[in-house]
């Protein structure tokens, strides 16, 4: 567990800590020394024979001390509760933006081995835990110390000035007892939050996947599946959370136990020697004031116990290394003409695991500036794994790559992508407008750039006819929009943000053949220039490819024309397979 980084979280809370913290001092002095104080001293003697003479005054301005006491206290508890709670909101913020920043930086392997859910729940639900037991224990943390101190001074003060040290030595004799719950309890506590915290996050994963696959569920009739599936989710939460609350609840009862045994025991020495009520009560009052303070701070390591699941869960986030990043050296590339170079690249998904089949086998290949290039070959070649390191969302596991003889290893990863442009089989739209989404490409782009941009996509004139054009939100997940209109939609901003080189993903999957037919011919007229790379089964989609890479077992098998590469009996295969 990586406290330092906790501790640096709070390290930045130290000016509404020292608000905090003082706060609860003195909030607990007022607790701990003053009220046995005025039970022994300020009743005691106006209560007493000593009292009768007293003037109304007298009893008026004694009377008026204990209110002003409680009043302290109270104004001091809430400086307390108030800024431990603005700390522990601000601590809360920064952990999920530092938690939202590392996803943001963690390789797609990373996302393949977890679940969406799980991960959300990790940022939403374990870091309001964290946040949760923050602004709980802080209250305690804060004030319980100061009472416990503050009466156990005034202990210290009357045991000694009444010659009763026995006081001092039943409560010393009653902390390891205290121990006994709190260790019993934290063990079972912690154990069970490991697992709370992993149950919450495969019901955000049962949860999200249903959102997603709407359709399915109902064009399968699948309710019932999903329901019984949520059900189950729903009853191993319920179990878990029942089961952690046993525990958790047992301490407080048990140490309430052992206080009220330790009450008893200061009554039945009180009465065999014969103690007066006045300091009996006195001395009670301040047991009681030393023993609950010491019990809530008990109480804290339990909290802390409860919560260390998700800290576990989110240290594990954090620790997650950074496969691709920048170098502390990494240079900037302000400008390329698109020349790609291969030189002798293999990568494994698995990095640990070189003895299996890489996804790509030792690839030398020069793409010039300007050529259109095409991938062809069976699912599982290579090819989209050969694009995803274009664009250093992997790097090589050997060899190196080169974008106008800049090794990628060596460059931004922003400037790297900023000179790339992608269209993927499944384009991604956000929730805002059509222009929003368009705007991506280039965030300053004219209402004349869309357009232009549309229109060589063959998306204008949808987008004309949307109830607010270029203003119609489209909706999460786009469902207002069809498969062929979000494909237009990630060509148009492809096109818009006019990068040097165009990576087009199965680009044209999900359109009818007017509309490829249509998209064939703006690639004509919009790639001069461009290094373009085409990832298609349709071989309809290559034909203006000026040269064709053909993969097979993560290695470059064919590398020639359309007309050439008929002669490979691979690519003949998959061409006549297309044709049938």
């Amino acid at each position: 567990m990586d406290w330092q980084r906790y501790l640096n979280y709070i390290r930045e809370q130290r000016g509404r800590l020292l608000i905090a913290i003082p706060s609860g001092a003195l909030a607990g002095a007022f607790s701990g020394f003053g009220v046995p104080f005025f039970v022994q001293k300020v009743f005691s003697e106006l209560l007493g024979e000593g009292g009768r003479d007293a003037t109304l005054w007298v009893v008026l301005g004694a009377a008026a001390l204990l209110p002003l006491a409680f009043l302290g206290r109270a104004v001091f508890m809430y400086l307390n509760g108030v800024y431990s709670s603005k700390a522990a909101e601000a601590v809360l913020k920064q952990l999920r933006r530092d938690l939202f920043a590392k996803l943001q930086s963690l390789p797609l392997a990373f996302y393949e081995r977890h679940q969406v859910g799980d991960l959300i729940a990790r940022v939403l639900g374990d870091a309001q835990l964290i946040q949760s037991t923050i602004r709980n224990v802080s209250k305690d943390l804060f004030i319980q110390p100061f009472v416990a101190v503050g009466a156990l001074g005034y202990l210290i003060y009357l045991s000694v000035t009444q010659k009763e040290v026995i006081f001092l030595l039943i409560l010393l004799l009653s902390m390891p007892a205290m121990l006994v719950p709190v260790s019993y309890v934290s063990k079972h506590v912690k154990r069970l939050s490991r697992k709370n915290q992993a149950a919450m996050g495969r019901f955000t994963s049962i949860l999200a996947e249903n959102m997603r696959a709407l359709l399915e569920v109902r064009t399968f009739n699948l309710e019932d599946r999903e329901q019984k599936r949520f059900d189950a989710q729903l009853s191993e939460n319920e179990r878990l959370a029942v089961r952690t609350d046993q525990y958790y609840n047992l301490h407080q009862p048990s140490l309430e136990m052992i206080g009220a045994f330790v009450i008893a025991a200061a009554f039945v020495y009180s009465q065999r020697v014969g103690l007066g009520i006045e300091i009996f009560i006195a001395l009670a009052i301040a047991l009681y004031f030393t023993g609950d303070p010491i019990r809530k701070i008990f109480n804290v390591y339990a909290n802390i116990q409860k919560s260390r699941g998700a800290l576990e869960r989110i240290d594990q986030l954090f620790a997650e290394p950074e496969v691709v990043s920048d170098a502390p050296d990494a240079q900037e590339l302000a400008s390329v003409s698109g020349l790609v170079r291969y030189e002798d690249v293999s990568f494994h998904y698995n990095a640990d695991d070189t003895e299996s089949a890489a996804a790509l086998d030792h690839v030398s290949v020069t793409i010039q500036p300007g050529t259109v290039c095409a991938l062809v070959g069976p699912s599982g070649a290579g090819k989209s794994t050969f694009v995803k390191l274009l664009t250093r969302l992997y790097d090589p596991t050997s060899g190196a790559i080169r974008l106008d003889e800049s090794d990628l290893r060596q460059v931004k990863r922003a400037d790297v992508r900023r000179h790339i442009a992608v269209v993927p089989q499944a384009p991604f739209l956000f929730d805002g407008t059509v222009a929003d989404n368009l705007r991506i490409g280039k965030p300053d782009a004219t209402a004349e750039e869309m357009e232009a941009a549309a229109r060589a996509a063959y998306a204008h004139e949808f987008i004309e006819r949307l109830p607010a054009g270029y203003d119609t939100p489209v909706g999460e997940d786009a469902t207002r929009l069809s498969g062929g209109q979000r494909q237009r939609l990630a060509l148009a901003r492809a096109f818009l943000k006019n990068a040097p080189i165009l990576v087009l993903d199965e680009a044209t999957s999900a359109l009818d053949a007017e509309s490829e037919q249509k998209i064939q011919q703006a690639l004509e007229q919009h790639v001069s220039g461009k290094t373009v790379f085409i990832i298609a089964h349709r071989f309809s989609t290559i034909r203006l490819a000026d040269r064709i890479l053909l993969f097979d077992e993560g290695r470059i098998v064919g590398d020639n024309t359309f007309d050439a590469l008929l002669a490979h009996p691979l690519f003949r295969k998959l061409y006549e397979n297309q044709r049938t």
